[in-house]
């Protein structure tokens, strides 16, 4: 799901949960999973629908606070 689809559907109360999770392919970076109400999960992809990494959990917090979760669970 894309920034601004994850933005929408949160607005929209579709989305209910976020995960901070390592990013199993890049050591040191994480990737955000996102759960709907119906519980299908959704990771944070780029435009070119590549799996969004983060090189910090301070960016990945900041991607959650743009779409507009106050909370998150983190795994590590």
């Amino acid at each position: 799901m894309r920034l601004e689809e994850a933005k929408k559907s949160n607005n929209e109360s579709i989305l209910v949960a976020a995960d901070i999770v390592p990013n199993s392919a890049k050591k040191g970076d994480w990737v955000l999973l996102m759960k709907e109400r119906d519980g299908k999960s959704h990771f944070l992809v780029t435009d070119n629908d590549e799996i969004q990494s983060f090189k910090s959990i301070d960016d990945a917090v900041k991607a959650l606070q743009h779409i507009g979760y106050r909370r998150a669970k983190l795994f590590f």
